[in-house]
C-alpha cells in the first residue's frame, strides 16, 4: 500500500508537469500568434481627426487590452490615402509587404480611412489579410475582424466603400472651390517672389496681395530684360555679381530667370484648367511686356539650339545659295570666325557679312511708318483677341449655368465646352503673339538708332533681325581670294511683303 502510493503521488507529479508543459506550450503558441503591427496616417489638411502620435497611443492601448504584442508600427505623416494624392506613402507600402510576408496576425487602424481612401487599394489590403489570415481590428469600432469571415470582409469593404465616396465628394467640393476661385481672379498656392499678402489679424482671412517694395523691381527687369531677347544666362549671372537673392536659394539660375519670366501672376493673370482670368492684384508688368519674353522662351527654335549657334548674328538664319540650308558660323584656319554651309559650298567671313547686313537693317529701321506697321496693327489685333475671349467665356459660363440648372444636358454642355475652349486657346495665342519684341521697340525709339543698335547683345540684335523678315542668302563668290570679301553681289535680301 505504501509502494502504492508513492507509485500514485508519482504520477499524478508527472501528469501535472506535463499539463503544466502543456500549458507552456500553449502560451508560446499565443504569445506567437498575437503579433500586431499598428499603422497610423494623417492627411495634409490634419482635418481628420486624431494626430498620428494620438491614433498610435490608442492603438496601443487596444493591443494591451487583448492580450497582443505591438511588434511594429508604422506611420505616414502629411500624407493623403486617396486617388489623388501624388505623394507615396513609404510605410504604407512597406506594412503592406511585411504583411504579405506572413510577419504579423493582427492589423490594428484607428479608422478605415487611416488605411485607405482609395476603393482598390483598402480591397487590396483586405485581400493580403484573408490570405495571410490576419485579423483587422479598428479602434475607433471598438471590434476585431477577420476578413475570413464573408460577412466581417463584407462590413470592411462598404467601410472602405464610403470612405472613398467621402474622398470623392471632398475632390468635388475642392474643385468646386478652385473653379470660383479662379474665375472670380483670387490668388492661389505659395506667395509669388514680387508680392506679400496681407490678412485680417483678428479672422486670419485673406485680404489682399501687393508689391513687395524690395522683389517688385527684380521682376520688372528680369521679364523687361528676358523680353529684350537678353540671353537667361546673362541676366542669372548679373543678379548674382550684385547680391541679389533669389527666391528660396542661395544663387539665381537659368530655371529662377525662366520661372519668373514664364509666370503669368506678374501680368495680373490667373490660370486654372487651361484658362486665363484677370487677377484681382495689381500686375507687375503689362501684357505687352509679358508676352514678349514668352514668346522669346517658348520659340521652338530656341528651345532646339545647340550651345554656341547664337554666338553670330546671322548662324542658323542667312542661308545658302546653292543648297538652302542654314549657315553655321566657327572660327576657320587662322581662328577668324567664317559663315559656312554644310556642303561646304558657299563660305565668308563673320565680320564681312555682318557688317554688311548691320547696315542693311541700319537703313531699314530709319523708316519711320516702320514701327506704326509692325506694331499698331497688332495692337489692333490684340484688342479685337481679348474682346473675342471675354465673349466666348461669357458664352462658356452661360452653357455651364443652364447644365448646373438642368435646362442643358451633360452631353450637349461637353460638346459646346470642347469648342468654346478651343476657340478661347485660339485667341489666346493671337493675344501672345500680338506686339513687335521690347528690343525692337526700344531700338526704333531711340533717337540714334545706330547708337542704339551697338549697345545690343548678339541675342537682341539677332530677334530684331528675325522681326523684320528679311531672307538673307549667300551665294558662290564669283572671284576668289580677297576679291570675293568684297563681292557685295553674293549677298541677296529679300523683303516679306507689307
Amino acid at each position: 500500500m505504501q509502494l502504492s502510493s508513492l507509485h500514485g503521488a508519482w504520477l499524478v507529479v508527472r501528469r501535472t508537469s506535463f499539463c503544466a508543459f502543456a500549458c507552456t506550450l500553449g502560451g508560446m503558441e499565443s504569445e506567437r500568434r498575437a503579433r500586431a503591427a499598428v499603422y497610423a496616417r494623417v492627411s495634409q489638411d490634419r482635418a481628420e481627426g486624431r494626430s498620428v502620435s494620438e491614433q498610435e497611443a490608442e492603438s496601443r492601448r487596444a493591443c494591451a487590452n487583448n492580450g497582443w504584442a505591438v511588434a511594429a508600427v508604422y506611420a505616414d505623416n502629411d500624407v493623403s490615402a486617396s486617388r489623388f494624392t501624388t505623394k507615396r506613402r513609404a510605410d504604407w507600402t512597406r506594412l503592406v509587404s511585411d504583411l504579405d510576408s506572413g510577419m504579423f496576425d493582427v492589423l490594428v487602424l484607428w479608422e478605415p480611412s487611416r488605411g485607405s481612401r482609395d476603393l482598390v487599394t483598402w480591397a487590396a489590403l483586405l485581400d493580403v489579410c484573408r490570405r495571410q489570415k490576419v485579423l483587422l481590428h479598428v479602434t475607433s469600432h471598438g471590434r476585431t475582424y477577420d476578413p475570413g469571415n464573408p460577412r466581417d470582409w463584407r462590413t470592411l469593404a462598404d467601410d472602405g466603400v464610403d470612405s472613398a465616396y467621402e474622398s470623392e465628394k471632398q475632390s468635388q467640393r475642392i474643385t468646386r472651390a478652385m473653379a470660383a476661385n479662379a474665375k472670380a481672379g483670387r490668388p492661389h498656392g505659395r506667395v509669388p517672389y514680387g508680392y506679400v499678402r496681407s490678412y485680417d489679424p483678428a479672422t486670419k482671412a485673406f485680404v489682399g496681395q501687393e508689391p513687395d517694395p524690395e522683389t517688385a523691381a527684380v521682376v520688372r527687369e528680369i521679364i523687361g530684360r528676358v523680353g529684350r531677347a537678353e540671353p537667361v544666362i546673362a541676366v542669372s549671372r548679373d543678379l548674382n555679381a550684385r547680391g541679389v537673392r533669389p527666391p528660396a536659394a542661395r544663387q539665381w539660375s537659368r530655371q529662377h530667370v525662366r520661372r519668373i519670366a514664364l509666370n503669368p501672376s506678374y501680368a495680373g493673370l490667373r490660370l486654372y484648367a487651361g484658362e486665363s482670368y484677370e487677377g484681382t492684384w495689381p500686375a507687375l508688368v503689362d501684357a505687352a511686356e509679358f508676352y514678349a519674353a514668352k514668346r522669346l522662351l517658348e520659340d521652338p527654335a530656341r528651345r532646339k539650339t545647340k550651345p554656341g549657334r547664337n554666338k553670330y548674328l546671322l548662324s542658323y538664319i542667312a542661308r545658302c545659295g546653292v543648297c538652302d540650308e542654314q549657315l553655321q558660323a566657327a572660327p576657320r584656319g587662322r581662328a577668324v570666325p567664317s559663315y559656312f554651309c554644310a556642303g561646304g559650298h558657299v563660305q565668308a567671313g563673320v565680320a564681312w557679312l555682318d557688317a554688311l547686313i548691320e547696315g542693311v537693317v541700319l537703313a531699314r529701321l530709319d523708316d519711320g511708318e516702320l514701327l506704326a506697321r509692325l506694331t499698331v496693327a497688332d495692337d489692333e489685333q490684340a484688342v479685337a483677341a481679348r474682346a473675342k475671349i471675354g465673349e466666348l467665356r461669357e458664352r462658356l459660363a452661360e452653357w455651364r449655368d443652364a447644365a448646373a440648372n438642368g435646362k442643358a444636358s451633360p452631353a450637349s454642355l461637353a460638346h459646346i465646352e470642347t469648342n468654346l475652349l478651343a476657340d478661347i486657346e485660339v485667341e489666346e495665342r493671337k493675344v501672345q503673339r500680338a506686339g513687335a519684341p521690347a528690343a525692337l521697340v526700344d531700338l526704333l525709339g531711340a533717337d540714334v538708332i545706330a547708337d542704339r543698335w551697338r549697345t545690343l547683345q548678339v541675342a537682341q540684335r539677332r530677334e530684331v533681325v528675325k522681326v523684320l523678315g528679311m531672307a538673307i542668302t549667300l551665294n558662290r563668290a564669283n572671284a576668289s581670294g580677297r576679291h570675293a570679301a568684297g563681292a557685295y553681289d553674293r549677298v541677296a535680301v529679300e523683303w516679306p511683303q507689307p
